[in-house]
């Protein structure tokens, strides 16, 4: 064992020249000198092993055994023992009369996985070295606390299973073995992940003992429990709360276990590099032994081969020359059936001639009968048209003479009419007369002397209260029939009154109710007559009275009867008194109050019609209406007013159904403008709607499930998920391949070959068949989504050199329509575009002997579908056995983050043997100098602009809201111009305040430099993984940018990558925002120069640096494994 004095540098700085300034050199010493450090910060741990976790406090165990002078140690979560062993050796060092004891299952927890052979490794170097004073346990911790007795341990260091409630049990079940000096050392303190819960208990205890806790090497907490602690611990404790004191303090020891940590490193490195080396020559060795055997294997073969092929040689001119005889044999045989066949179907043909001819004769007569026989119908059919003429003109001749009698009887009607005319006009002048001699003794008594000397008595009569007045006037009219001894004979008179009335009064209307009020105020008999056939809305709307004080019941009594007003739409007072002359002259002559009176009275019972013609001419709705029906379902049938006319007078304002297939409820409560309009009176009823309009709309009329939901939700109802099943059925159906090709080829699984849909992902895979094309092996692209051989994309790619060279040699097949099956070798390599491609290429794998096929991994391709059966399917694709190649250092790092696809294991992924990186090469595009951004006359705004259903992720909606909202707030001052990119179809979209936004469709690389070249603020939007492309070339032509933040796109991320970039929260109001800051920064053109140069394509500039000899020798190697020798090959 080394001493320790001899582990201390034998020269340079001192170790309070390394942490702290000159000027502080006193503090430290005087830190020093209260916590009593000495050489035990330089002694040398003799065991120092995976992991490196608390190495960095071995120091602090020196110190504290130092200081501690432990009587007994106890530990409690061994694992590897660097801890453990650092206390043995102080122990060891300090000749300390001590015993230590490490309690550990060694099978692991929730936080430590167990390690074959630790326990093992452990036991080799401690027995040794420490089993003088030290123990292990291997057992839990609540077995081991049996064996240790109470107030016995002076240190207890927890490290087991770290979450809150593991750990804070261990303290309580040991804390009675802790003596009057103890110390409690709590590890990883300042863990706050997976479960951890340490930090929490140690919040809790540090509240209440004496404690420091270091924060290097994921934290140490020391708890001062016992009372009789050493001065140089209650030292530490009262350090812990001077802010001035403690860094310093954790500075000391956490740089003097850095060294330890460092040293653990480069061990770890060490070993690491000679084990590679030895591997490596393992390797080369293996495979000289291999490609020697390889050799003489191949030259037998060959031999083999050589020979055989002569034997085939030989017998295969046995089989030509048997083939031969056979052939001639054949042809000989033929030749002699073809003659027989001849002379058979020339007789056939003779024998079908002749039948033709009997056939065509037989026709010839059947013909000459049919039209013999239709002449007879032809003649039979006239006469009997003849006769109906005859009888037509017959039939006529008496509907004209009947005709004839009509119009006569209707003259003399009118004739009649005229005269109760002049007679109604003759009454009516002599009321008039009667009228005016009235008013004449009217005004001659109002100015006579007994009226005048009777207005005191009629002044205080005006103060008496009507009811009062009313009583006195049947009081006096009461005395003066009795006085004249009239009073029997009015008592009769009242009593036949009473007894017609109540047997004229019709039952009323289920629903109707006229208020007392109003028969109170209305004349008591006609009140109680008409009331049950009174329709008071109607009146209302009709005579304009909904607005008066007088109305209704009211009204119609007092005023309407008499003005000739129709009491409801069932019942026509201008018809009534124009048809029935006589009830006209009752009226005039006052023996009855109006038409109406006479009809509910007599002309009802005398079969009188209320009805000439339909009030406002409702007579459309008739033809549809059923009666049966409407009295059935109603209980109308033996009602006086029932069926049309009940419907017109009460049912249709009452939401009445007007027969059993339309439901009137239904059809108003639905159709939102139907129940306006039948509030605004425009119609009598949704029925009358429906019939004038809504039936050539093909409205509802009753509720239908289906049909609802179709017309308040469009396409609600379409069983798209048949649709679906079947595209997906189309989708993952397997690609016809079987093994049993010799020549090792490659295989390019995508969905199309549509040039006009390339974006940046196909760029990326037709430069990575152009790098494979250099390989030297065949490559066929299977088409595996659309009925396409291939022809238009030739016939694109035509314009682009280098790509047809390159693609010269490529087989473009359709997958779909396989004449064979695709023949594959043990050794093909197969590539998949997307998630669908990989499930077929994942069926195609099975004919490979590694079982992998590459999958070029543009996107995490669920954000292209909802939350549907297409997410499952394409979300699966990841978990199938695969080599991802990630189109960028970001994309990596979301799917290992999320750990997605291969990251989703317990086994770390390395980058070549099992996976792939590149990054996407920009666009270039021409930068613009400082006088060009200075100069020019307007400001352009281009905003990559996907409307399309398949770029949902690139937020076109929000985009626009936004643009347009600022459009209208008046953001863009001066000349502006608003351009979109990326879109499918061209088309203008007005933003406001005469700003419009154009949609250019796909361009050219050409074209699409030349557009971009002006463009001032650019908007880029993706909610996706993928970091995208348009805006970083926006950028790299000074632009100001704006694009949104997304998983793994933190802002401060993006703005690393360029000054130009402004991130944004995907959101409206963070869009504006962003917006806002492009414009007002335009000004800032040197910034704008500055942030030209983009910090993440690695200085890459072209696609022949990405796709190069490099990355598939080395990047895809775990992939393309033996195709090595091919670049090795090529390379030389």
């Amino acid at each position: 064992m080394l001493a320790p004095n001899s582990q201390r540098p034998a020269s340079g700085p001192s170790l309070m020249k390394i942490l702290a300034p000159p000027q502080d050199d006193i503090h430290l010493a005087n830190i020093m000198r209260q916590l009593d450090i000495g050489d035990e910060l330089f002694w040398v741990p003799e065991r120092l092993v995976q992991f490196e976790h608390w190495v960095g406090h071995i120091p602090f165990a020196f110190w504290l055994v130092k200081t501690l002078r432990p009587r007994r140690i106890v530990e409690l979560g061994t694992h590897r023992g660097n801890s453990y062993c650092a206390f043995c050796q102080a122990i060891a060092t300090l000749q300390l009369n001590a015993q230590a004891f490490a309690v550990d299952t060694w099978k692991g927890d929730i936080h430590m996985d167990a390690e074959v052979g630790v326990l093992e490794d452990f036991q080799a170097y401690h027995n040794p070295r420490f089993g003088g004073f030290s123990t292990l346990l291997q057992m839990n911790f609540d077995e081991a606390r049996e064996m240790i007795d109470n107030r016995s341990i002076d240190l207890l260091h927890i490290d087991g299973t770290h979450t809150y409630e593991a750990v804070k049990h261990d303290f309580e079940n040991w804390k009675s073995a802790l003596s009057s000096r103890s110390v409690v050392l709590f590890h990883d303190t300042c863990v706050h992940r997976d479960k951890y819960g340490v930090w929490r208990l140690w919040n809790e205890l540090s509240a209440k003992h004496p404690s420091f806790e270091f924060r290097h090497s994921f934290g140490l907490g020391v708890l001062g429990v016992g009372e009789d602690l050493p001065l140089t611990l209650h030292n530490l404790f009262s350090m812990s709360e001077d802010d001035s004191v403690a860094p310093t303090v954790r500075a000391l020891f956490a740089f003097s276990g850095e060294a330890h940590v460092r040293t653990l490193a480069v061990s770890r490195l060490e070993r690491d590099l000679k084990a590679e080396r030895d591997d490596a020559a393992h390797r080369e060795a293996a495979l000289q032994t291999l490609v020697e055997a390889e050799r003489d294997r191949l030259e037998r073969d060959l031999k083999a081969e050589r020979d055989d092929a002569a034997h085939r040689e030989a017998a295969l001119q046995t089989l030509v020359e048997a083939e031969r005889d056979r052939l001639e044999r054949d042809l000989k045989a033929e030749r002699d059936d073809a003659a027989h066949r001849e002379a058979a179907l020339q007789t056939l043909v003779e024998a079908e001639r002749d039948r033709l001819e009997r056939d065509l004769k037989a026709e010839r007569d059947d013909a000459a009968h049919r039209e013999a026989a239709l002449q007879t119908l032809v003649e039979a059919e006239r006469d009997r048209l003849e006769r109906d003429l005859k009888a037509e003109r017959d039939d006529a001749a008496h509907r004209e003479a009947a005709l004839q009698t009509l119009v006569e009887a209707e003259r003399d009607a009118a004739y009649r009419s005229a005269q109760v005319a002049q007679e109604s006009t003759a009454q009516n002048r002599q009321l008039s007369e009667e009228l005016a001699n009235l008013q004449t003794q009217l005004r001659a008594f109002t100015t006579s002397t007994v009226w005048r000397a009777t207005w005191p008595i009629r002044r205080v009569a005006a103060a008496i209260p009507a009811p009062i007045r009313r009583f006195g006037r049947r009081a006096l009219k009461f005395g003066w029939w009795v006085v004249t001894l009239q009073l029997p004979k009015k008592l009769a008179e009242r009593r036949e009154r009473m007894l017609a009335t109540a047997e004229a009064l019709p039952q009323p209307l289920v629903g109707r109710r006229t208020s007392t009020n109003q028969a109170r105020r209305c004349p008591p008999d006609l009140a109680k007559l008409i009331s049950a056939c009174f329709d008071e809305a109607w009146y209302d709307y009709k005579y304009a009275l909904t607005a008066r004080k007088l109305r209704g019941l009211d009204h119609y009594c007092t005023i309407g009867a008499k003005a000739g007003y129709s009491p409801n739409a069932a019942f026509d007072e201008e018809f009534y008194l124009s048809a029935n002359p006589d009830v006209a002259k009752a009226v005039q002559a006052g023996g009855v109050l109006c038409g109406f009176d006479h009809y509910i009275r007599y002309g009802r019972a005398e079969g009188r019609s209320g009805q000439g013609r339909l009030p406002h001419d409702y007579s459309h709705l008739q033809p549809m209406f059923d009666e049966d029906w409407y009295d059935r379902t109603y209980e109308l049938k033996d009602r006086e007013l029932h069926g049309f006319a009940h419907y017109l007078a009460k049912g249709g304002r009452s939401s009445c159904s007007p027969h059993a297939d339309f439901d009137e409820q239904f059809y108003s409560a639905f159709y939102p403008d139907v129940r306006l309009a039948i509030s605004s009176r425009k119609y009598l009823c949704g029925f009358e709607h429906y019939v004038l309009v809504g039936r050539a709309e093909n409205r509802l009329t009753k509720h239908n499930l289906t049909k609802t939901l179709d017309v308040r939700h469009p396409s609600l109802t379409d069983p798209v998920g048949i649709a679906q099943a079947r595209f997906i059925e189309r989708r993952i159906a397997p690609i016809a391949a079987c093994s049993g090709a010799d020549e090792e080829s490659y295989w390019i699984l995508v969905p199309t070959l549509d040039p006009d849909i390339f974006f940046g992902g196909y760029k990326a895979l037709i430069e990575l068949v152009v790098g494979l094309a250099s390989l030297k092996r065949p490559i066929t692209i299977v088409i595996c989504a659309q009925d396409d051989d291939g022809s238009y994309f030739r016939y694109w790619i035509t314009r682009q050199i280098r790509i047809a060279v390159a693609f010269g040699t490529v087989r473009i097949v359709n997958g779909r329509r396989l004449k064979a099956p695709l023949r594959l070798s043990p050794t093909d390599k197969i590539f998949a575009y997307s998630a669908w491609e990989a499930h077929l290429a994942h069926q195609m794998a099975a004919h490979v002997k590694s079982g992998l096929f590459a999958w070029l991994v543009q996107e995490y391709e669920p954000v292209f579908h909802d939350y549907s059966a297409e997410h499952a399917i394409v979300a699966s694709a990841y978990q199938l056995a695969h080599y991802p190649i990630f189109n960028s250092t970001e994309l990596k790092d979301y799917f290992q983050r999320h750990r997605i696809g291969i990251f989703s294991g317990d086994r770390t992924p390395s980058r070549g043997r099992d996976f792939a990186v590149f990054e996407h090469v920009l666009t270039k595009l021409r930068a613009p100098t400082l006088a060009d951004l200075k100069g020019r006359p307007s400001r352009t705004l281009i905003f990559y602009a996907r409307p399309e259903a398949h770029a949902k992720r690139n937020l076109f909606p929000l985009a626009l809201i936004a643009l347009e909202e600022m459009a209208q707030q008046g953001s863009f001052v001066g000349p502006w111009e608003f351009h979109g990119v990326g879109a499918l179809a061209e088309m203008t979209i007005p933003l406001g305040r005469g700003h419009k936004l154009n949609l250019h469709a796909k361009m050219t690389e050409a074209e699409y430099e030349v557009f971009m070249h002006k463009v001032d603020v650019g908007l880029s939007l993706m909610y996706a993984p993928h970091p995208g492309l348009v805006a970083f070339e926006m950028a790299s032509i000074g632009a100001r940018v704006v694009t949104n933040t997304v998983d793994g796109r933190s802002e401060t991320h993006l703005r690393g990558l360029s000054e130009n970039i402004i991130p944004c929260e995907p959101t409206i109001s963070g869009i504006k925002q962003a917006l806002t800051e492009a414009i007002e920064s335009l000004h800032d053109f040197s910034g704008r120069v500055r942030g030209m140069r983009i910090n993440r394509s690695q200085g890459v500039k072209s696609w022949s640096e990405v796709f190069n000899d490099e990355f598939f020798h080395c990047e895809m190697d775990g992939f393309l494994g033996t195709d090595q020798q091919i670049v090795s090959e090529k390379t030389s």
